[in-house]
């Protein structure tokens, strides 16, 4: 039996989004290890197990597949204060959840090493960044900042600077994401469970009706 053609038919079983999947993890190795420039899709192929065809099966080009891995790794995620936001659960609930939803985060090696390009590699795809900003964060801010506004009409939490400012929410989980790629493992996770707790605690201070 002829190998080749019987590692060609194992391929194009493999359903969309599966081999989808496939080329994100190789796009994200090819791009930590060498960076965004110096990347291309032939490379990302050689990676892959796939010939440059099978990649543009898919994506257009590493424009595309990095606009993606923002996409899928970086949508903030939609729980915390919308879990709780309707459901007469206390603010110490609300904030304990956004916590953990939040912090789980910054232990996932593939966020943190998306989060990487993103800041070494941005400015190398600036229109990639914005549309990223426009679509997908500034949606999830807008959203998040709708969810504590009706917690505020609720009495659930005290209208504030920060109440009304969803950002200086967030703030503290962002400087931990920092905080994650400059310091070595022992150090993050000593820091990470101080500022995990003092964010904790300046939200319920902060939001306390």
């Amino acid at each position: 039996m002829d190998e080749g053609a019987d590692v060609q038919r194992k391929r194009i079983r493999l359903r969309p989004e599966v081999r989808k999947e496939q080329i994100l993890q190789a796009t994200l190795a090819e791009f930590s290890a060498h960076g965004y420039a110096a990347s291309s899709v032939e490379k990302i192929a050689q990676r892959a197990g796939l010939s440059k065809a099978g990649i543009y099966a898919h994506f257009s080009g590493k424009e595309e597949i990095f606009e993606a891995l923002l996409i899928k790794v970086l949508v903030p995620s939609f729980t915390g204060f919308e879990a709780h936001s309707l459901d007469g659960e206390s603010l110490e609930s609300i904030v304990d959840e956004f916590i953990a939803t939040t912090y789980d985060r910054l232990n996932d090696p593939t966020f943190l090493s998306v989060f990487r390009l993103m800041i070494t590699e941005g400015g190398r795809a600036p229109h990639l960044l914005k549309r990223w900003r426009n679509e997908v964060l500034e949606p999830y801010l807008d959203q998040q900042q709708a969810v504590v506004d009706r917690c505020v009409e609720r009495g659930v939490i005290r209208a504030s600077v920060v109440a009304s400012n969803y950002s200086l929410i967030l703030a503290p989980s962002v400087f931990g994401s920092l905080w994650r790629l400059l310091s070595d493992e022992d150090t993050n996770k000593q820091e990470l469970a101080k500022l995990r707790e003092a964010h904790r605690q300046f939200l319920l201070v902060a939001l306390q009706p």
